[in-house]
């Protein structure tokens, strides 16, 4: 079956081709063809929605993600691609623990000066680590607590697209996201872009759309479960803290 996906090399032939270079060009060419597809890219990956007139999320720029918690350990590094935390970390369902809950470095490291609790840990950080001239900024997990057993958190993240590592790579969003970014690229084409763009933020959103569970909670409560726009969730896999309205 043919590939319909499209590489960052796709895109650079075609701009390339558009701006009269050839599938060829030279070094400085070049440079100038990733600048355009990397302007395209970002305007795509940050979108606002002409419906609320407010910056779009995408949801498949929300990355699920699970930690081992090590005994001993408190620090944990996050991935690179990490923008920022889009749930709170939760224990695997068999630990029966609450939702771990934010709180400042400040206070984190203000509560370890006083006494360092072991499980369960109920508090974490998001920390900014020592910035990386090849990477950017990158970031760390803090926990309050030593754990003196080890444990399996999960949570959910907004994914920061890293730039390629080829030039084979395939973009974030799939072939519908190319030529978005082609056509947004070509100025003959760009308000079509600007219409395929929210094309895809409906749909998108649609698939978003709350889901209200009857009567899942603990304890007979007559309620409904809310699941957020941030996170999605199989019903065996329901977490302490979610939301609850009365119907």
């Amino acid at each position: 079956m043919a590939d319909l996906g499209m590489t960052y090399e796709d895109l650079y032939k075609k701009i390339s081709r558009y701006l009269g270079w050839g599938e060829t060009p030279t070094d400085e060419q070049l440079r100038v063809v990733r600048d355009v597809v990397a302007r395209g890219y970002r305007q795509f990956l940050y979108p606002t929605d002409s419906r609320t007139g407010k910056k779009y999320d995408w949801s498949f720029l929300r990355q699920y993600y699970t930690i081992n918690i090590e005994t001993g350990k408190w620090k944990y590094a996050l991935p690179e691609d990490f923008s920022e935390l889009l749930t709170d970390p939760v224990y695997d369902d068999d630990d029966g623990y609450a939702a771990l809950t934010k709180i400042t470095p400040e206070q984190l490291l203000d509560m370890r000066v006083a006494a360092v609790k072991t499980n369960p840990m109920v508090f974490y950080s998001i920390v900014s680590s020592p910035y990386d001239l090849e990477v950017g900024s990158k970031y760390e997990l803090w926990l309050h607590g030593e754990p003196n057993t080890s444990y399996l958190i999960r949570m959910f993240y907004r994914v920061d697209p890293l730039k390629p590592d080829s030039t084979s790579n395939y973009l974030v969003g799939g072939i519908k996201a190319a030529e978005a970014i082609l056509d947004g690229e070509i100025g003959i084409h760009y308000r079509i872009a600007k219409g395929l763009v929210q094309d895809l933020i409906a749909s998108d959103s649609a698939m978003e759309n709350k889901t209200y569970l009857g009567n899942l909670l603990t304890g007979g409560a007559d309620t409904l479960l809310r699941r957020g726009d941030l996170a999605r969730f199989d019903l065996d896999n329901l977490y302490p803290g979610e939301q609850t309205y009365s119907e």
